[in-house]
């Protein structure tokens, strides 16, 4: 992800994890206006070449929960690659500072950068 978003700069495999399979768990730095934070994440499904699903692990620092879903499609002798995120648990701290730090809308240009640099790299290779 740290090549293609531009929220979340690195990620690193945590514990035996060496690869996305279900429950293998990363960490992922992100940074958003100046502020940097790393979130734990787990992997809830690693269908190779259909999905990518993972969750936010909540703390007590960060107690919301995001599922993130990459999704793959054949189409037109290529691949449809779609991103979506969902708000599982949202507690009203982080409801205030999205709401005052404009992070959803970012979230959502953010995507559309994601998606057009993974295209990028795919035509490239």
């Amino acid at each position: 992800m740290g090549e293609w978003s531009p929220e979340c700069y690195r990620c690193e495999w945590v514990g035996p994890a060496t690869g996305a399979s279900a429950g293998a768990r990363f960490r992922g730095w992100n940074r958003f206006r100046g502020l940097r934070w790393s979130r734990l994440c787990e992997v809830i499904t690693a269908d190779r070449g259909r999905e990518l699903s993972f969750r936010t692990v909540p703390t007590r620092v960060f107690r919301d929960i995001t599922v993130w879903t990459f999704r793959f499609q054949p189409q037109d002798g290529g691949t449809l690659v779609e991103e979506t995120y969902r708000l599982e648990k949202h507690t009203w701290p982080f409801r205030v500072s999205d709401r005052l730090s404009g992070h959803p809308a970012a979230l959502e240009q953010g995507m559309q950068k994601t998606l057009a640099r993974i295209a990028e790299a795919a035509e490239i290779s």
